[in-house]
């Protein structure tokens, strides 16, 4: 006034309640990055999805926040509480992440295909067997998998999904065959033809030039005693359940 001025205490401006414009992606899963776009995000304090707590978010400007989904997570409104007040938009699905019940089968080569069972399947991204990615895989129904084992390894069998990853253990990987030799490398109907090679265990087959063995004896991992069939000129073949090896050589 004419007399002079006088003051009391602080006063706090409260800018205008925030707004939420949009949110990308609309559909996530624990530890996504959702981007919220609106107005007024200064002095934001919360920010949650479906009613859980985001793990973490920071403030990008006055009109972009990105947000972070918590695990244990829920669909519904996206919420954000500012120094104006608080906003909630609907819309948002929370994606949980898959989980593996079992496989089959438990021990595979290179080219077997995997059965796999459990939950959340629908748009798997990846799977891999002992940490090695899958040759190839198809996603059957929202619990069920196949995929094609490639050069693998033992260990966890894993499904991600945009929710996630799930593993289970107890996959067991069987490498393929190998053959170094064989003699005698010419021989007739009821000849015995001593195989060495590698990875020998669990064979199934055993060849000459495209014709079974009469009978055949896995005398070790390094060895196998095989009666040549009515055979004919070629390859000699072994089969486990880790694939098929194949040399050529035999008469």
């Amino acid at each position: 006034t004419p007399g002079g001025i006088a003051t009391q205490g602080t006063f706090t401006f409260i800018p205008q309640p925030p707004t939420i414009t949009s949110f990308i992606p609309t559909s996530a899963g624990a530890g996504t990055t959702v981007t919220i776009t609106g107005t007024n995000f200064a002095g934001v304090s919360v920010v949650s999805f479906g009613g859980v707590n985001a793990t973490s978010f920071t403030v990008i400007s006055p009109t972009q926040i990105n947000a972070v989904v918590a695990a244990g997570g829920a669909s519904g409104s996206v919420r954000v509480t500012a120094l104006g007040g608080t906003i909630m938009t609907p819309g948002f699905a929370f994606i949980p992440p898959p989980t593996v019940s079992s496989f089959l089968p438990t021990s595979a080569g290179t080219g077997t295909v995997v059965t796999i069972n459990g939950t959340g399947f629908t748009g798997a991204t990846a799977v891999s067997f002992g940490g090695v990615p899958a040759a190839a895989f198809t996603v059957v129904s929202g619990t069920q998998i196949t995929a094609t084992v490639a050069a693998g390894a033992s260990g966890n069998v894993q499904v991600t999904t945009p929710g996630g990853s799930g593993t289970i253990a107890g996959f067991t990987y069987l490498p393929g065959p190998g053959i170094i030799g064989f003699a005698p490398t010419s021989a007739a109907q009821g000849a015995t033809v001593v195989i060495t090679g590698t990875n020998f265990t669990g064979v199934s087959a055993v060849s000459f030039g495209g014709t079974p063995a009469m009978s055949y004896m896995v005398i070790s991992p390094t060895q196998i005693n095989a009666v040549v069939g009515a055979g004919a000129t070629g390859d000699v073949s072994v089969t486990t359940m880790g694939g098929t090896v194949l040399s050529p050589g035999f008469t």
